[in-house]
Order: C-alpha cells, then structure tokens, then sequence
C-alpha cells in the first residue's frame, strides 16, 4: 500500500477524509492543524488564541496568576442594588397588583400625583416617627416611600399629562 499523499510505502494506515495516508503525513497534517494553517487558509484567532493559552501556560508555571478582567466602565451597574431592596420594593407593588390591578399606578393622571407626593410624605413621618411597618400591608415605610419615589420618578421622566381613561386605552 502507498500512501495518497507522498507516495511512499505504508504498513500502518490511517483514514482521513476517506483517504490512505502515512503516519508522518498524518503527523504534518495534524501540525498544519495546530498551527492554524490546515489546507492552507491562514486562522489569525486560533493563532490569538493560542498565543494567549502559551502566555497563560507561562506565566502560571512562573507563579504568576492572571485574574478575570472586563471592561464595563460607564455601564450601568445594576448589581450595586442591594437585592434586599428588590425585594421589599416587589412585595408593595405585588401588594398594589393584588388590591388594584398591575401597573394601575401608571394610569395615574398629573392631578393623581399629588397624592402619591402625600402618600410618600405619611411614610417618610411614620418612618421619622419611629413606625417601621405599613399597618395595613406589615411592609416597611421605607419599601412604600422607595415605591413612590418610583412613581413619581416615572411622571417626571414620562411627563405625564392629564388623561382620561377610556376602556384600557389612555387617550389625551
């Protein structure tokens, strides 16, 4: 037997793409391969790739540790929120969906923001009275003064105008 791609005598064959080949050409191949270069296309990420895996190698036989970088600077970091906070904010608003409806608060028109300013003044007192809990939902006055920030951050960043409601559609 012969080898298909240099021609010399094989004893051990191998079968690659359905062809006979040597051990020494199936070595080559396999070189090419590593190198990135198989059926002569040139692979500039697996050569990246494997320059960064040999300096890793490298530097973690000399003792030297490379840690996790990622580069989000100027990205909003969400997970600075303290879950907790989350949390105690979803149970008044899951309270509210539960006696109203969800996401009733936004059908609110700018005369109903007054009294969601009022409904954040009795917290804030209750709390500054030294009343932690909400009597009617056992839920803290800072989770229901944080709601109505919420609120009334969503009329100031939605402007909100007078509304009249008509079935579920909200018409100027």
């Amino acid at each position: 037997m012969e080898c298909h791609k240099c021609g010399m005598p094989i004893t051990n064959l191998f079968s690659m793409n359905n062809n006979r080949v040597c051990t020494h050409c199936t070595t080559e191949q396999v070189k090419a391969k590593d190198k990135g270069e198989i059926m002569g296309k040139s692979n500039q990420m697996y050569q990246d790739q494997l320059e960064l895996h040999n300096a890793l190698k490298i530097a973690y036989e000399e003792g030297v540790y490379a840690t996790f970088q990622k580069k989000d600077i100027g990205k909003n970091r969400l997970e600075l929120i303290e879950p907790s906070f989350i949390e105690d904010l979803g149970q008044v608003l899951t309270f509210g969906a539960n006696k109203y409806e969800a996401n009733n608060w936004k059908l609110m028109s700018s005369s109903d923001v007054e009294r969601v300013k009022g409904s954040l003044l009795r917290h804030t007192l209750s709390y500054l009275k030294g009343i932690e809990y909400d009597d009617e939902t056992g839920f803290s006055q800072l989770a229901h003064m944080a709601c109505n920030l919420m609120f009334l951050d969503y009329f100031d960043k939605n402007k909100v105008r007078d509304y009249t409601i008509k079935g579920n559609i909200c018409q100027e």
